[in-house]
C-alpha cells in the first residue's frame, strides 16, 4: 500500500512553523505523524515536467523517522520533508505548481505556548528562488 501526500499545503492554524525558502510558514504534520503512528517508511517523490506530456518521478531516500531508536519530533521529520521539497524547487522553479498563499499570516504555537502571530506579508516567487538569467549570444 501506498500514500501519497501534498506536503507544500497551508495547514491552517495547526502544524509546526517552519522556514520554507526562507520566510517561516506552518507546515502539516500529517505525513511524520503518519509515518511515526503506524512504522511505516516515509519517501518523498518530486514530479518533473520533462516535455509536452511528458513527466519523471523521482524517489528520494528514506527519510528517518527514529534515532538512536527513539522516534524523532514530527517537527524534525517534517523539516527533513520541507528541505526535501525546498531542493527540488530551487533545482526546477518552473516546475513549482504554486496557485495559493503558502506564507499567509497566522496564529503559530511556539514551545512555550505562547501564541505569535507572523505578521510578514507574502514574498514573491522571485525573492525566493532567483530566476535563471540567459547570457546573450556574443554577435561576431
Amino acid at each position: 500500500m501506498l500514500l501519497g501526500l501534498l506536503v507544500d499545503q497551508h495547514p491552517g492554524d495547526q502544524g509546526v512553523c517552519l522556514p520554507f525558502l526562507g520566510p517561516p510558514c506552518n507546515h502539516s504534520t500529517a505525513a511524520a505523524i503518519l509515518a511515526l503512528r503506524y512504522h511505516c517508511a516515509l519517501i518523498t517523490s518530486i514530479c518533473y515536467r520533462v516535455g509536452l506530456g511528458r513527466w519523471r518521478i523521482e524517489i528520494g531516500p528514506e527519510i528517518p523517522t527514529r534515532e538512536n531508536g527513539k522516534a524523532r519530533s514530527a517537527a524534525a521529520i517534517t523539516a527533513d520533508t520541507i528541505r526535501t521539497l525546498e531542493a527540488a524547487i530551487r533545482r526546477d522553479p518552473a516546475n513549482w505548481f504554486w496557485v495559493h498563499n503558502r506564507w499567509r499570516p497566522a496564529a503559530v504555537r511556539v514551545k512555550n505556548s505562547t501564541v505569535v502571530r507572523m505578521s510578514e506579508p507574502e514574498p514573491k516567487v522571485e525573492e525566493l528562488v532567483p530566476t535563471p538569467t540567459l547570457k546573450k549570444k556574443d554577435k561576431g
